[in-house]
C-alpha cells in the first residue's frame, strides 16, 4: 500500500502500512511523528507552536528560551530538562536560535502553525516509568 499526501509544502511518501497509537496527552497534530528518547515517546509536530502555558524558568532555574550551547548539549538535552521538571510536558524548539521554550497544558487544540517552530510533547504518564 502506498500513501502520498501534501501539506503546506511538505510532501511525504509512505510505503507499506504502519499503525501507531499516540499516548493520551500528546498533541498529535496532522504533521506529527513520534520518536523515542531515554524511554520516553515524544511527539514532534514540525512547523507548529505548542501553545499552552509557558514555564519560566524550570524548577532547576533553566531559563525559558534556553539554548543548548555547551559541547555535547543537543535537543536531547532539552528533552531531558523538560521530562525531569514536574510541570513541563512539552517545549517549542525554535530553528532560528535553537532555543527551547518550556510548556505545560498543551493539546492538539493548542497547536498552531508557525514555520521554524517544532512542538515536542510527551505523555505525562511516561515520566512515571523513569
Amino acid at each position: 500500500i502506498t500513501f502520498t499526501f501534501t501539506r503546506e509544502s511538505h510532501h511525504v511518501h509512505l510505503s507499506g502500512l504502519a499503525i501507531a497509537a499516540l499516548p493520551t496527552g500528546t498533541t498529535g497534530g496532522d504533521d506529527s511523528e513520534s520518536e523515542m528518547y531515554d524511554g520516553v515517546t515524544w511527539t514532534v509536530d514540525t512547523d507548529y507552536h505548542c501553545g499552552g502555558i509557558s514555564i519560566a524558568p524550570l524548577e532547576d532555574n533553566t531559563v525559558y528560551g534556553w539554548i543548548p550551547s555547551s559541547e555535547g548539549e543537543t535537543i536531547d538535552t532539552c528533552k531531558t530538562r523538560c521530562v525531569t521538571d514536574p510541570s513541563c510536558t512539552a517545549f517549542v524548539f525554535r530553528d532560528s536560535d535553537l532555543g527551547c521554550f518550556w510548556k505545560r497544558g498543551t493539546s492538539e487544540g493548542t497547536l498552531h502553525p508557525r514555520n521554524g517552530h517544532d512542538c515536542y510533547s510527551y505523555d505525562d504518564n511516561s515520566r512515571r516509568h523513569l
